[in-house]
């Protein structure tokens, strides 16, 4: 991918990132919104924000942490209204776009056919950020470095800014963990512990 960026082949990349990350990606979406059709408009969005903006993206963190981070953004401007839709369709964008909608297609035909556990039901009852912060560290095995560069919003945080929001989000990760722990065994969902 950073090849085909540093090419100036941006069309390539952008395929090259959906290819790489979107069925990913529009799981987290489909977690974290809870609705088929708001992670679609999310991920539509997060596609088309990827397209536009990958030219001037600095690699100030991974490409794989943009594209959270953009999907992130999609959604939570979308829950905020309308002005977040999309403004060009996918599908008459370029070639990104049709990958955009067959990777969405794939992956919710896949969702769609697995059976949610009760574990994973216990998740979505968490607020959305906890959410979000148990996929990408334990689904995603993202590292804490990219984790803060999603949460904070933006690639533009400082070596220190990073430090001190992966020290924050760690914290939080273990309250988390130790809150769903506790929901788990008071629904008779794991053993208890000694």
């Amino acid at each position: 991918m950073r090849a085909s960026w540093q090419a100036g082949a941006f069309d390539r990349a952008t395929t090259q990132a959906l290819e790489g990350y979107g069925a990913e990606v529009f799981g987290y979406l489909v977690a974290v919104a809870g609705d088929h059709g708001l992670a679609g408009d999310a991920f539509s969005l997060l596609s088309e924000r990827l397209w536009k903006t990958l030219p001037g993206f600095e690699w100030r963190c991974t490409l794989r942490g943009w594209v959270y981070l953009l999907a992130r953004n999609a959604l939570t401007d979308l829950r905020r209204g309308p002005g977040g839709k999309p403004h060009v369709p996918l599908s008459q964008a370029s070639a990104v776009g049709r990958l955009a909608v067959a990777i969405r297609s794939r992956t919710e035909t896949h969702l769609r056919s697995e059976v949610k556990s009760a574990l994973q039901l216990l998740r979505e009852s968490l607020p959305k950020d906890d959410q979000t912060l148990l996929i990408l560290r334990l689904d995603r095995d993202m590292p804490w470095e990219e984790i803060a560069h999603v949460f904070a919003g933006d690639d533009t945080l400082s070596a220190a800014d990073v430090t001190r929001e992966s020290a924050r989000l760690r914290k939080r990760f273990q309250l988390v963990k130790q809150r769903f722990a506790t929901l788990a065994r008071e629904r008779g969902l794991v053993g208890a512990t000694k």
